[in-house]
């Protein structure tokens, strides 16, 4: 079973579905759905239950340089991304993450992450090794 969501732009509101159950194929071919925002649920929840799908943006209170993550599918695998920095979504509890957002109602959110990264004066995990 593969749930995901989109983001319907007629109603301004996210819509999910069943892959195979549920046919959103009339959204689609009329251009109701934005397919930028298309994301799949990861199986995975934050700290406050909520569920995680690719494009959410996650805040994890590690005392690291980032704090901030985007949530990536690549080949059926959930990674969290921050600039050349990778970690696998299933390395974290659930009470570690937090959903802060997401790429399609909150983009400055990405423009904010990447300037306080940019910023950081904190050395990089190659720069510790």
């Amino acid at each position: 079973m593969i749930k995901v969501r989109a983001w319907n732009k007629k109603t301004k509101s996210w819509i999910y579905w069943i892959v195979g159950e549920d046919c959103m194929c009339d959204l689609l071919v009329h251009g109701f759905i934005d397919e930028e925002s298309l994301g799949q649920f990861s199986d995975n929840k934050d700290c406050d239950g909520k569920e995680i799908y690719a494009n959410d943006l996650i805040e994890l209170p590690f005392d690291w340089p980032e704090k901030n993550w985007k949530v990536e599918a690549v080949k059926g695998c959930f990674y969290l991304s921050n600039g050349d920095k990778q970690a696998l979504l299933c390395n974290f509890m659930e009470y570690e993450m937090k959903i802060i957002g997401n790429l399609t109602e909150n983009p400055e959110l990405m423009d904010d992450l990447q300037d306080a990264n940019s910023q950081d004066p904190s050395p990089t995990s190659k720069e510790r090794a």
